[in-house]
């Protein structure tokens, strides 16, 4: 048999049709193992393309698993051979799809758009997956495929790509690990992930990078109002606490997140004063409108004070699990009431309900990447 045979066709065709399925499966096996060797002489290689081109038609899926299996690694496999494989059913197609080189990276793209989810994760499971690649996975690929992205060392993945997952699993734990753990890591996403991500896993992220500038600020932010509540705290008279508001006021240093702390350290007096001074309102008034129960009264202040309406939800928040704290459970300690108002907040912005009060304080300070759920 020859493969310059005019009839080449007709006898490949006559000598399968008599053999039986296990024979097949052998001669599959064996011309396809040959065939990928790179021993054969030029004659002998073009018969066995021509074999195995019958081959993957056979009817029996033992035959053609057979052959993908042989040539999943070959770097020279025809591309209409490749792509018959890959486009089979899964015992067929999931050997060439995870291994072989000859899949180009648009056809790994169109088969990950429409494919199941075992077909994506075998892609996602390639070595050498390129970025064109990575950021498809990261844009349609099922959890799995991203999981296994994530956890393939010799993928490359880029900011695009980091940027879609971190959106699509704003809230996973998991995902959010596995991208902490990942190496060369871009500026950007360090700095998205600092604002999601637990303390647990933003201490060991700024363990293999440096911290970056936006972070480091907003850190040192957070410090700088802590520092400053905790002298305002130590001022017990309403006359001492009104002069020290009104001097923040005037440095511009009474800010919307400094305001918030009073109220999570169950300071009423000092909060009522930051909200009379950036709204204009007496603090008996304001007063009276962050008593009022209804909705309506914290927010008409809010709105004339012109604080952030992202930060919006967490007052309103915080104020109705004080009022709901001081009337259920009015023997409570400050830190219990401060727990539960923490724990509310964070639930409303969906963070970490174990959220520290530092930590939940500086996800709230502006910042430009990132929008917080919520608003009026």
């Amino acid at each position: 048999m020859h493969y310059r045979d005019p009839n080449i066709g007709e006898r490949i065709e006559n000598l399968f049709s008599t053999m039986t399925v296990s024979s097949r499966v052998t001669t599959a096996r064996t011309v396809a193992h040959d065939f990928a060797s790179g021993t054969m002489d030029a004659d002998d290689y073009k018969l066995a393309e021509q074999l195995l081109a019958f081959l993957v038609n056979d009817i029996e899926e033992d035959v053609r698993q057979a052959i993908a299996e042989q040539v999943q690694s070959y770097p020279d496999l025809p591309k209409e051979i490749a792509m018959q494989l890959a486009m089979d059913i899964n015992s067929v197609s999931l050997p060439i799809l995870k291994n072989s080189t000859v899949l180009e990276d648009r056809i790994l793209i169109q088969i990950l758009k429409y494919a199941e989810d075992i077909r994506q994760v075998a892609i996602a499971s390639r070595s050498e997956l390129s970025e064109t690649v990575t950021d498809a996975i990261a844009e349609f690929g099922c959890y799995d495929a991203i999981v296994t992205c994530l956890d393939n060392e010799t993928a490359t993945i880029g900011r695009h790509g980091f940027n879609n997952i971190i959106i699509r699993f704003t809230h996973d734990d998991e995902i959010h690990e596995l991208i902490v753990k990942r190496p060369h890591l871009p500026t950007e996403t360090i700095n998205q992930l600092s604002h999601i991500i637990s303390e647990e896993l933003k201490e060991k992220l700024f363990q293999t990078y440096p911290i970056p500038e936006e972070v480091a600020t907003r850190i040192m932010t957070n410090a700088q109002e802590k520092t400053l509540y905790d002298q305002i705290k130590r001022r017990n008279s309403l006359i001492d606490k009104q002069k020290a508001g009104r001097q923040l006021f005037a440095d511009g240093r009474l800010s919307p997140t400094l305001i918030l702390r009073s109220l999570l350290e169950n300071d009423l007096t000092f909060f009522t004063i930051g909200l009379s001074l950036v709204s204009g309102i007496s603090i008996r008034r304001v007063t009276a409108l962050v008593s009022d129960r209804g909705p309506l009264g914290l927010k008409r202040l809010y709105e004339k004070a012109e604080l952030p309406p992202y930060l919006y939800l967490a007052y309103k928040t915080a104020l109705q699990e004080s009022a709901k704290m001081k009337s259920q459970h009015p023997h409570s300690n400050v830190r219990s009431k401060q727990g539960a108002m923490i724990q509310k907040i964070a639930r409303a912005y969906n963070f970490d309900e174990t959220i520290s009060m530092e930590n939940l304080l500086e996800k709230l300070l502006p910042h430009p990447n990132i929008t917080i759920g919520g608003g009026p």
